[in-house]
């Protein structure tokens, strides 16, 4: 049996509650009895502490992620360790879980009692969240503004490109006029069956779908097989 475990932080290297605890003993108590694995994010902490480090794969960059390349240790246990090593995404000051300068992130109260679903930062400086039951909430620091999407279906993502808020349910993506609606966006005759997750590398917009991914470069939507 083969297992891999995925965190975000391991009390060997990096820690800031009870998940980092679980990352370590969990795989080591399994390590005797299975081919036991554990893939990290690269933070300074971890290339500084888990030594030495060998490369086992460059990953060129795709839609929205980043190039990056993955190394392996081994701990003086025997545990066996990958580590995602993208400066553009770990190597930066304060903590694991704070912003680009350092800071920790705080907590805002939900200015609506519905489940927020995704939240995304626009190039305005805005920031947008959708929720369940089709609510739109909009601001920043202690201003909000909540207010119904007039749509037939619930959105599940959001995405900032190229100037303009998009949005996706399972079957349609949207994007938003300067009037603040929603419309949806007519991809052409070959359709997806399924819309999803909304990404981007500045460059092209995509959704996946549970069957379908599609890429939008600004101009023409194509599907990617």
């Amino acid at each position: 049996m083969r297992v891999l475990f995925v965190t975000s932080e391991m009390s060997d290297f990096v820690q800031t509650g009870g998940l980092a605890a679980v990352a370590a003993a969990l795989p080591r108590a399994l390590n005797s009895m299975a081919d036991v694995r554990v893939i990290i994010p690269g933070y300074p902490e971890v290339l500084r502490k888990l030594q030495p480090l060998e490369t086992v794969v460059t990953c060129e960059a795709s839609a929205a992620l980043p190039a990056c390349t993955v190394l392996r240790s081994v701990t003086r246990d025997g545990l066996r360790i990958y580590v995602v090593q993208c400066a553009e995404l770990y190597e930066r000051r304060g903590g694991i879980y704070g912003d680009g300068n350092g800071r920790d992130w705080q907590q805002c109260d939900s200015p609506c009692g519905d489940v927020l679903v995704d939240v995304c930062c626009g190039e305005d400086k805005v920031v947008y969240a959708v929720a369940r039951g089709g609510t739109l909430v909009i601001g920043r620091g202690e201003s909000w503004m909540v207010r119904p999407t007039d749509l037939q279906v619930e959105l599940s993502s959001l995405c900032w490109f190229r100037g303009r808020l998009y949005a996706s349910s399972t079957r349609d993506v949207f994007v938003m006029e300067s009037n603040g609606q929603f419309v949806p966006i007519v991809i052409g005759p070959d359709f997806p069956e399924t819309c999803g997750e909304l990404s981007t590398n500045g460059t092209v917009l995509v959704s996946a779908g549970a069957r379908d991914v599609f890429a939008y470069d600004g101009t023409n939507w194509s599907r990617i097989d």
